[in-house]
């Protein structure tokens, strides 16, 4: 969605709609619970965006968006066999970590993500407070699931979410600038369009980078090398009819 945005912009048109209602009806068909955590944390990094100029029409556009996401969510669990399952098996999931058994075979698929997460509310008990700041080490996420998981083969066992990997390993500081690393160049490049234009490109890039925080992947750069190749041409452009 994000380049089809660029791509439209670029030739000067607007986002067809139907773009927006496909991609978003095949997202909900794919079933994936990595990709409903994208959008929990997409939400979240807007929420933190709008507060930085807060007026009632921004706080309006958040809490619709945060109400069209817990429909889609609902939806998603309702419809989805897959997703029930998840939903079923997280009622055993606490008392099987506290007490060092086997998690609950609906869930023991993504354990990958949960022993990092659980290690980290351990140490918030403990107040050790240092390692969620600034992460526990590279490394660290697939020692803590070799360390803690119970009937599965020691072997480097990465978490696929990047939010827990970045939580655990760099910490909140670590969270923070993976995401401005990818969300601030797209705002200095965008500084001189108009205000409407300018909130669209840092909606999607943030839609971007959630989605990358739900399932680690390279879109990000893949999204940002464009928006940078973009925006270099037009600069280029304008110099040589200008020059």
């Amino acid at each position: 969605l994000a380049m089809l945005h660029l791509g439209a912009f670029h030739k000067g048109l607007a986002l067809r709609k139907i773009w927006a209602v496909v991609i978003i009806a095949a997202a909900i068909e794919s079933e994936s619970a990595s990709g409903l955590v994208g959008i929990v944390c997409f939400v979240g990094l807007y929420a933190i965006y709008s507060l930085r100029r807060i007026s009632i029409r921004s706080a309006l556009q958040l809490v619709g968006l945060a109400s069209l996401v817990a429909a889609l969510l609902y939806g998603s669990f309702v419809s989805s066999q897959r997703l029930v399952v998840y939903g079923e098996s997280i009622s055993g999931l606490w008392a099987a970590l506290e007490n060092r058994e086997r998690l609950p075979d609906g869930i023991a698929m993504v354990n990958n993500e949960i022993y990092p997460l659980y290690d980290v509310s351990v140490k918030w008990r403990n107040l050790e407070m240092l390692p969620i700041v600034i992460g526990s080490g590279f490394g660290s996420a697939s020692a803590v699931n070799n360390r803690l998981s119970i009937g599965i083969p020691s072997e480097h066992m990465n978490p696929q979410s990047q939010l827990v990997r970045t939580i655990y390993e760099s910490g909140l500081v670590g969270l923070y600038y993976f995401v401005m690393a990818f969300l601030r160049p797209v705002q200095r490049l965008t500084k001189r369009l108009p205000s409407r234009v300018r909130h669209r490109f840092i909606v999607l890039s943030l839609l971007v980078i959630g989605c990358c925080l739900g399932n680690r992947n390279v879109a990000p750069f893949i999204y940002l090398g464009a928006v940078v190749a973009m925006f270099r041409a037009r600069q280029d452009q304008v110099a040589r009819m200008s020059g």
